[in-house]
């Protein structure tokens, strides 16, 4: 079988970074690239990408994620997470490109009190999360062959997270103040990448068999940012002696721009099912990326 090209947007962002770090995808050769080379604003870079490395699958993790900034950077982060997507998936489906995008939990209003299924009706809070739901409706009309993946609380090795903020604070700080009444599950991008990674080899090899359509992907479990608070601290103790007494909070006690989802946990049995992918417990994915970030730093 002839080596065939996979196109990967955004390289900075968490999930780009750790999908990026592979070279090959089921024999095939992964090229990532960011902004300003593809920058999803700017539909004319998606065009000539697509024209110049004629790739057989593209994978979408590029996206304006700065949830409170969006409310006053209305355009552009509709241009980037809905018009770009749209432009996106046209392009696609023009040269018959399957298309494998990633969204987010805040499509939904985080009012439910049992995992949210991928059909279950949406109802964003925000700007950010409107334009994240606009993105993938759109997507769903230019690309038959497409593949939405819903996920939430990510965190890794890279740029800003609520792990490594933890992680920061707990070693300048006796006590830390942390929501306990938001539940939802962390994730790992190491963990969601190879996850994705795997799902993308099964496009390029059986295409004929996907079930297209939208699918959530998270680690296992759930628990409140208290309870992830709990978790990084205890794994971190294990590295260095940092123990600063974690104090619950209510959303009422630490106001935000934009409402948070007070329940963000995804169903994933249909990704299980369909794909047969499951990640791992998010307790064990937390020492993981933890261990990671101590061993790099020594």
């Amino acid at each position: 079988m002839p080596k065939k090209n996979i196109l990967i947007l955004g390289r900075n962002g968490q999930l780009a970074s750790s999908l990026g770090r592979t070279k090959t995808i089921a024999g095939h050769h992964v090229i990532s690239i960011g902004r300003p080379i593809i920058d999803l604003a700017r539909p004319e870079t998606i065009e000539k990408a697509i024209r110049d490395i004629k790739p057989a699958l593209v994978i979408n993790a590029a996206a304006y994620t700065a949830v409170d900034k969006a409310e006053c950077e209305q355009d552009i982060a509709t241009a980037v997470n809905a018009n770009g997507v749209g432009r996106l998936g046209q392009f696609c489906a023009h040269n018959d490109i399957p298309t494998i995008h990633i969204s987010t939990d805040y499509v939904f209003d985080g009012q439910a009190n049992t995992p949210y299924q991928p059909g279950d009706p949406i109802a964003p809070q925000g700007v950010y999360g409107r334009s994240k739901a606009e993105g993938e409706t759109r997507l769903r009309s230019a690309n038959e062959q497409h593949l939405i993946f819903r996920t939430a609380w990510v965190y890794s090795e890279h740029g800003n997270n609520f792990l490594k903020t933890m992680m920061r604070l707990g070693q300048d700080n006796d006590q830390i103040r942390v929501v306990n009444d938001q539940m939802g599950t962390p994730t790992y991008a190491g963990d969601f990448a190879l996850g994705l990674l795997k799902i993308s080899a099964k496009v390029l090899t059986s295409p004929r068999d996907i079930a297209w359509g939208t699918y959530h992907l998270t680690n296992s479990g759930q628990t409140s940012w208290f309870g992830f608070a709990k978790e990084i601290f205890g794994c971190f103790a294990k590295f260095q002696a940092c123990t600063p007494k974690i104090i619950p909070i209510t959303t009422k006690e630490y106001p935000t721009p934009v409402a948070r989802p007070a329940y963000s946990v995804l169903d994933c049995s249909t990704t299980s099912a369909n794909f047969g992918i499951e990640l791992p417990a998010w307790e064990n994915a937390t020492m993981r990326c933890i261990k990671n970030i101590e061993g790099r730093e020594r």
